[in-house]
Formats: C-alpha cells, structure tokens, sequence
C-alpha cells in the first residue's frame, strides 16, 4: 500500500504541474527562510553554554538610587567576590574582571601596535570559565605574577608561529602600578597561557587577559577602583536564587551600608540576550528580537503552507471525485489519509531540496545580511535534527488538513458531484486566504516601523557636531617622564592646523558613542542639601575649546574660557545633570556650587543643552565636565570638508614624529557613533529579508489562485467575450473577491500593527509616533501586489481565442 500510494502521489504531481511548481517554490522558499533562522536563533541562544557547569554560573551587578535617578551596571565593588568566597559555603570559586576602556600600547622586539581588547583578572578565571588552551595550562596560566594569556590571533601578530609561553609583552596604558621609582606606565609581563580565539558564542571580547597578581597588594589595589569590576561566581548545583540575593543583600549592608544599592544575581548564560546594564562587557543581543524571529519563521511556514491548503482544496471537485471511487472500491478512511500525507511529503522533499539549493546558493548573501555563516551549519548534526524537524513541521501544516478534509468525504457526495455536500471549499479558501493576507499585512507593517525608526535614529540631530571628525588615541608611551609632554600636544596642533583643510585640534577624555569612564554617585548634591538627596553623574574632562568646536548648545552662563584663572574649579553641566541638582531653570544654576568628588565644592559657571552620548535607545544622562589643558587624553580633528586621506597621511607623519613609540591609531567619529545602532540595523535588515519572502510566498499564492480561477471560468470569460466584454470585465470577473480579503485582512491587521509597533517602540526612549499614514502603508502595498498579480493574468485570459476556450472540457 505504501508503495501504491507513492505511485499514486507522483502521478498527482505529475498531473497538476503548474500547481506543483508554484507549491515547491513556495514551500521550498519557506522552508529555506526557516532553516536560516532557526539556525540564527539556534547560534544565539548558546551564547556562554560551553563553560562547564554554565548552569552554575552568575554575574553580580548592582542598582544605585539617587533622588529620582535609578541607575543599573554590571560591575560592581571589589569586596564582594571575597565575601561571596569566604563567608558563603555555597560558592565554589569567583573571579573579578576589569575592562581596560582606552587603547593600550604593546610592544614586543620593535613590534609595537594599539590594543582595545584588554581586560584584567583574578588568577581563579579559568576555574569559572572554559576556554580552549592552544598553549599553556589553565591551571598555571594566570597564577605567577605579572602573567597574562592571550588570544591565538594575538599571538601570530607578535610571535608568528611559534609558542610564546615565557616570553614577554610590554603594556603601556593599562594595569600599571607604584615603584621605587614612581608610578610605572610600562610594564612587562610574562604570557603564561595562549588560548583559542574567543567563540562567537560568548558575551567576553578580549585578546589580553592580565593577571591581578602584578600588584603585591592586591585587595589595597583593587579597592581604590571603586565600583568597576565584574563579579562572577560558581555556585553549587542547586543553589536557590533567593539564597544568593539574601547574601548579596547582607554583603551590601556590611559594607556599605549608607549607599543606596542592591546587589543582584543573574545567569551568566542569561547575559548576552536578556541584560543590557550600563558598562555590559561587549554589545549584547536582544532575546525579544530573537523571539520575534521565531514567530517570523513559523509565519513564513504557516503562509507557505497555507497555499498548499489553498491549492488543494481548489482542486477538491477532481480530488473528491478520485476518494470517492477509491472509497467504493473499499478504500478505508486511513489508507487515503495516509496517501494524502505522503503526497504533502513528498512535495515538501522536493521543496526541501531546493531550499538547500536557495541556501547553498545564497549563503554570502545570508552572511552578509545576518553575519552568520550558514555554510558552517550543514557539518552539524544539530542543522540536519532541525531540518528533519522543519520537514515534519512543513508537512503537518500543509498537509494534514487536506487528508483529513478529503480522507472522510462521502462517496454519494462526490460522486455525484455536489461539492457542497462533500467538502465546503470556497469557505475554506477564503478564510486562508483572508488570514494570509492579514498575516502579510502585519509583518509588512512592522518592517515599515523598524525602517522608519531606524532612519529617525540615524538623522536626528544629536545635540552636538560629529561630522568631519577624526579621532586619534592620544599618546601613552612617555607621558609619565616627559616634561614636554604638553609643549609636543601643542605643537602637534599646530603642525596640524598648519593643513589647509583642518578647522580646529581639541582634545578630550571621552567618546560620543562610548560609555563615559568617569561615574560619581553617593555624594554628588547641592551644597546644604541633605546626603539622601545624592544621586549617580557622570564626570569628564575638555580642553578649553571643545564645547565650541562640537557646537554645544549654551543654555545658561559660559563655556570655559583660558582667560578665567579659576576654570579649573569650575564646572559645566548639562541640562539632565542640572534638573536632577533641583535647578528649576538652567540660569538658577549658575553661580552655585555642589559637592563634589567628596572633599570639594566647584561652582557651576555654565549648563549646555542635553545630547545623546549614546543611542537614542537611551535616554539623556546627567554629565558633569571639568576642565583640564590636557586630559587624559583622545585628539579630535576637526575637518573643514570630507574626509581627507592625504591629509591624513600627513597626520600620521606628524604624529609618529613627534610622539615616537606611540603607534598612529584613529576612527572616524561618525562611524564610531553608528556603531552602537548596528544590531538594531542588522535585526531590521534580516526582519525585512525575511518579510520580503513571506511576501513573495504569499504572491505565489495569489497567482495560483488567480489561475485556478481563470481555469475554472476559462468557458464563462470566453462566452462574455463572444458577447462583447472588455479586457476590465475579465479584470473584475478575475479580481472582483480580492479586493474583498484586502479590506477584512486591513480591518484585522491594523490594530494588531499597531500593538505590536506601540510596544516594540517602548524599549527606545526616542522613538517615532505611529501615524496613520503608516499603518495604511502595508495595506497599499498588499493591495498593488493583488492587483499587479490579476492585472496579468487578466491579460493572458483576456487574449485567449474564445473558441478554444469554448473547447475546455
């Protein structure tokens, strides 16, 4: 029987090869699009699951409140990692990290280059964490003082091919300490270990890992930096949440105990889709934008199945009439159920086939698009158990309701020919296709908000100017012993505005676009203003011409001006940082002092307008800044037009000449800042791929819709020709139900649109206003396909002799 119902389901796709060509499109364009994605999501959702016991291991992150601030961050102070270890029986090992925010200078036998990757870490790192050693022991790796692990890359960039456990890197920059001689900036450390270049799957992005036992005294040390470390801790299996909270919580009050912040738990594994804190390790990803992907998946199949629905049903009169007979010649119910399942299989086979085909065909398209390499997957058996299972999926929803409609019709019934009697098929095909297109509408009305907001993002004015801007990593190698030091960042701005198409050189200690280091909290208030009332700012240092060369704009006072001998008490907040003071007006401000880095009261001489440090998925922060004539220090310049890149060559020049051993290293501002939008710019692009091909399915099935209709009313339209109808008859006799589904699917889809934009749009704290030109877009769009799609078949109906057509049996 098996076999029979093979030979019987290739001789029905043989027989309906316009319909069999339009289902394997479909399917088969579905079927890729899922397999894509699944794949995506299956990648994102093992972020940090290879760490042995990854279950077990948490990150603390800490809340602080102040006034009407609430500020989250995922670091935290250093003594919790030792309390967690020593006073708590349930942690097994712990490990603080640090991220080093500037670039650091590394040098080895002349090799000399900038770094950005470089954290610092307890010895106990590789007892939480497991990454693969190419040299080295995880065991020995961090222990010796002074020893760092660095990343395979690393290593071929400064050893080429050979091991360099034992040998050395100079650091300059990062992780310096006090000597006998002072302050020491350039120091050298032993590599103890080289591990494999970081898995994709991991929220750590590091080259250099430092060892915390450079410093002799090390808790000393590590408390002085405040609340900047990462806290991770293992804890033994089936420790209670609730346990490890309490604990922070006692923590908190023992050290403490005036501040207002908690400290919390959280996964891990958990950190790269579901946290996004202030100072995150790296850039995390979003789990509802991967939730969302998923339903875009089973959209994609439910549409492409939905046509085979269609298509089958269309065909009912022919099919019921085959049951029937089958069914007289005692064709028991299971055996045409099970004949018209393999008949859905085997046209999603072919279907799957030439999804394989579409993917293989397309894959650097896909990386491009998503950065995933799906070429990479097919070695995995996970890839094949997740096409084996979008294969069953498929075959269930296009293929089960026909078997079970058709399998139970009633011999009298069909083959009589009383369709109505048998299986109801104009009813059925309306509501799937009314549900198509309301599915249509509604994935085609979100990817219009996720442009719209994602071009109101990249245009809208920041509040200040990053056009035209180079930014240079300022000088570290001999900084700490050159008593010139300022006379050579002088003359380099000299020398360089000694360039016809350099507007100004100014210098800073930020970046828009980056999280500022600086990070006041506790104390900060107005002066006779009690200590409860403090709450978090943020701190940086400019130079003197900074605020006029990136157009802040001045709401009150002055900038800071040379010819002020008492600048450097002063101070300049920005308009979030004076609201969050009590200041009712930004000129009740001025002339006021505040408390501030604990032992000091500047005075507030000017308040600038609120900007956007980072994206407008944040919202403003308070921002203190300080003056200094060089601060620590990145070099902005200016340029009159485009970017130049003779110019900066000559840039280069300068720079190497005269701050030598300090590598040239630079970014465009613009660029940088454009960075922060890039997941959200990658989810919109993949979202609109995706988009287009569940509306291309769904085209598809318009046009075998639209010609079964032409097929079936081949004798009517000929009639009417004969007796004088026009080609805009055929069109409204073609397209006259059409017009119909678009207005129930409009009435459906665009409440649901417009829910799922509103609370989509809640997580951007400046975000576009749903207007309802916006809804009505995806509307058109899906009515013009309709119609294009009618328009042309009405052509070809139109132009067939009516004799002929007189003919169809």
């Amino acid at each position: 029987m098996i076999r029979l119902n093979f030979a019987v389901a290739f001789r029905n796709i043989r027989k309906s090869a316009f319909f069999t060509t339009v289902n394997i499109l479909g399917l088969g364009i579905g079927l890729a699009s899922c397999l894509v994605i699944f794949e995506f999501l299956q990648d994102q959702w093992s972020y940090d699951k290879f760490h042995k016991d990854y279950d077990n291991i948490y990150r603390v992150h800490h809340t602080s409140t102040g006034g009407d601030a609430v500020v989250t961050s995922a670091t935290t102070f250093s003594a919790v990692a030792d309390e967690l270890k020593n006073g708590y029986s349930f942690t097994e090992a712990t490990v603080r990290l640090h991220r080093v925010s500037a670039s650091v200078v590394v040098e080895h036998e002349g090799n000399i280059f900038r770094e950005q990757n470089i954290m610092g870490a307890d010895s106990s790192f590789f007892d939480v964490f497991n990454f693969q050693f190419k040299y080295g022991s995880p065991e020995l790796a961090l222990k010796a003082p002074g020893s760092i692990v660095i990343t395979k890359s690393l290593a071929e960039k400064y050893f080429g091919d050979k091991n360099p456990v034992g040998d050395k890197l100079i650091l300059t920059g990062a992780y310096g300490y006090w000597g006998a001689n002072g302050y020491q900036r350039r120091v050298g450390h032993t590599i103890g270990g080289v591990i494999e270049d970081l898995p994709i799957n991991t929220h750590f992005d590091f080259d250099i890992l430092v060892s915390f036992n450079l410093y002799p005294n090390l808790e000393n040390e590590l408390r002085n930096w405040g609340s900047s470390l990462y806290t991770y801790f293992r804890v033994q299996s089936g420790t209670e949440p609730v346990a490890m909270n309490k604990a922070l919580g006692e923590i908190v009050e023992k050290y403490q105990p005036d501040e207002k912040i908690t400290l919390n738990a959280q996964k891990a594994q958990e950190i790269y889709l579901t946290s996004n804190l202030v100072d995150e390790v790296g850039r995390n990803g979003s789990e509802k934008l991967n939730w969302l992907l998923a339903v875009v998946a089973f959209i994609i199949l439910v549409v492409a199945g939905t046509n085979y629905v269609n298509f089958s049903t269309a065909q009912a009169i022919q099919l019921q009439k085959e049951v029937g007979i089958r069914k007289i010649f005692f064709a028991n119910r299971r055996h045409l159920f099970q004949q018209l399942i393999i008949e859905a299989l085997l046209l999603n086979l072919f279907a799957i086939l030439f999804a394989f085909v579409l993917v293989i065909s397309a894959s650097s398209f896909i990386q491009e698009f998503t950065g995933f390499n799906i070429i990479e997957r097919l070695q995995s058996v996970m890839f094949w158990l997740t096409t084996f299972g979008v294969l069953i999926a498929s075959t269930l929803i296009s293929g089960l309701y026909p078997a079970i409609l058709f399998s139970k019709a009633q011999p009298k019934h069909v083959i009589s020919n009383l369709g109505n009697k048998g299986v109801s098929q104009g009813g059925i095909r309306k509501s799937l296709l009314i549900m198509q297109f309301t599915i249509s509408s509604l994935v085609i009305g979100f990817t219009v908000i996720l442009y719209f907001q994602m071009q109101y993002m990249e245009k809208k004015e920041l509040g200040i100017n990053i056009t035209n801007t180079l930014v240079i990593n300022g000088p570290v190698v001999g900084r700490d012993r050159d008593s010139t030091y300022y006379a050579k960042l002088q003359n380099f701005k000299l020398e360089a505005l000694a360039q016809s198409d350099l507007k100004s050189v100014v210098l800073a200690n930020f970046i828009p676009g980056k999280e500022i280091r600086g990070d006041a909290s506790g104390y900060v208030r107005r002066i006779g203003d009690p200590v409860e009332t403090a709450s978090s700012y943020y701190f940086t240092q400019i130079d003197y011409d900074f605020m006029n060369e990136f157009n802040f704009r001045l709401l009150a006072g002055r900038f800071f001006d040379e010819s002020y001998g008492a600048d450097g008490q002063a101070l300049i907040i920005n308009s979030q940082a004076a609201r969050q003071l009590g200041f009712l007006t930004p000129e009740s401000a001025i002339g006021q002092k505040i408390h501030w880095r604990r032992n000091r009261t500047p005075t507030i001489i000017g308040v600038v307008d609120d900007y956007h440090q980072h994206s407008l998925q944040r919202s403003y922060q308070p921002i203190v800044f300080e003056v200094r004539k060089i601060p620590d220090v990145f070099c902005y310049i200016k340029y009159e037009g485009n970017k130049d890149l003779a110019a900066l060559e000559t840039i280069s020049g300068l720079w190497e000449d005269i701050f030598p051993g300090n590598p040239f290293s630079y970014f465009f501002l613009d660029d940088f800042y454009s960075r922060q939008y890039s997941q959200d710019l990658k989810f919109t692009k993949v979202f609109g791929l995706f988009t287009f091909m569940a509306i291309l399915i769904a085209s598809l099935g318009i046009i075998g819709l639209t010609y079964f209709t032409a097929t079936k009313l081949v004798k009517e339209i000929g009639i009417r020709k004969t007796l004088g109808a026009g080609y805009w008859d055929v069109l409204v006799i073609l397209g006259k139900g059409l017009g119909i589904y678009v207005v129930l699917a409009s009435v459906i889809s665009i409440p649901m649109i417009y829910l799922l934009s509103e609370n989509w749009l809640i997580n951007y704290a400046f975000r576009i206003d749903i207007t309802w030109w916006l809804l009505v877009i995806p509307i058109l769009l899906l009515a013009l396909i309709s119609f294009l799609v009618v328009l042309v078949q009405s052509v070809q109906s139109f132009k067939m002799n009516p004799i002929s057509a007189l003919r169809v049996n």
